[in-house]
């Protein structure tokens, strides 16, 4: 009696974990697949190259260059030109510079002064059509900087958005993002990080966020200019000089 008591126990036992390992299957195949709008997308790709990479940014407020002082130690990785700001303005260098640069072989792009109270989409198709960006280029710049058109943080993220997802639409990435850490943390980091590559200015201290560019300076002594220019450091342990050109 007490042997088939035994063998009772432990054929209920057994019923108990069958049941159990089932319920466990079944709800593990009815779980639905994420959407595909919840899968983040991919982070951008950073290579880290041997050389250390300098640049500089320009506009017209640096006034004209000695094209003869640009070779050499004096010839820049890297130069990032102001084409246009808001819907209303296009800087009148950015053509000849950009001509010029490329002619030296080295890689350019335009950035857009952002006016945080103006349509963002609206920007970027003005920015657009004046800079005409394509494969192979350097990627474009949105310059998110602070300044007085900063009215409502709600209208800046909307108008910020509209900016970034017009340019990817047309061009297939988002373009670069200059800006202060703190704007970076306000406007940025919660949708676009590892989506973007982006170029910090500080000229007090290396960032402490992770970045691919440093503006280090706004004082740099070239020899084609008259006044001070601004300084970038491509942060190349991170990040190559191959990896921002649009694909």
């Amino acid at each position: 009696m007490k042997k088939n008591k035994k063998i009772l126990i432990g054929f209920f036992i057994l019923i108990f974990l069958i049941i159990a390992v089932a319920l466990l299957f079944r709800k593990e195949t009815n779980k639905k697949a994420p959407h595909s709008e919840n899968i983040e997308t991919a982070d951008v790709a950073r290579n880290p190259q041997s050389a250390p990479a300098w640049g500089i940014d320009l506009s017209h407020h640096n006034g004209a260059i000695q094209w003869n002082q640009m070779k050499g130690k004096n010839l820049p990785d890297f130069v990032f030109l102001k084409a246009t700001e808001g819907t209303h303005f296009k800087d009148r260098r950015f053509e000849n510079h950009h001509k010029e640069f490329s002619q030296l072989g080295v890689p350019c792009a335009g950035y857009h002064f952002f006016r945080f109270n103006k349509n963002g989409e609206a920007q970027a198709r003005f920015f657009l059509d004046y800079t005409q960006p394509k494969k192979g280029d350097l990627l474009p710049v949105l310059d998110a900087e602070s300044h007085h058109s900063l009215d409502s943080d709600d209208i800046a993220q909307k108008n910020i958005d509209l900016f970034m997802e017009t340019i990817k639409e047309e061009i297939g990435v988002y373009p670069i993002v200059y800006c202060q850490e703190s704007f970076y943390k306000k406007f940025f980091e919660e949708k676009y990080k590892g989506k973007i590559y982006l170029w910090i200015s500080n000229f007090i201290q290396e960032p402490f966020i992770d970045y691919d560019i440093w503006q280090k300076s706004e004082k740099h002594q070239h020899p084609a200019f008259k006044g001070r220019i601004d300084y970038n450091l491509l942060n190349h342990p991170r990040t190559s000089l191959q990896n921002l050109f649009i694909p």
